[in-house]
């Protein structure tokens, strides 16, 4: 995959990107609305994107086997963090 050029932290740029779902083994998709998933996943975009922090964290869906309270408790946990400044729970945001 190719990498595109941009100014860096403080730039007009927002990064945005998603979390929640998991590949399964046979390639297809799953929900994962899970404090370790969403940790790992997190962790993930950041090392792919070459950035400290995510301008927007968003949850693709709510995930049925995991309470709303700790989906969003976890995108609460990665703002507090310092991973995003910013993180949207899909219609609920979790601010820093």
């Amino acid at each position: 995959m190719g990498r595109a050029e941009w100014p860096g932290a403080g730039s007009d740029v927002l990064i945005a990107t998603k979390g929640g779902r998991a590949r399964l083994g046979d390639a297809s998709w799953t929900v994962d609305g899970s404090f370790g998933h969403f940790r790992s996943a997190c962790e993930g975009s950041l090392r792919r994107l070459g950035v400290e922090a995510i301008g927007l964290y968003q949850l693709h869906k709510p995930d049925p086997a995991v309470p709303w309270s700790d989906s969003v408790g976890a995108l609460r946990d990665l703002v507090g963090a310092g991973r995003g400044p910013d993180a949207d729970g899909g219609g609920t945001a979790a601010a820093g």
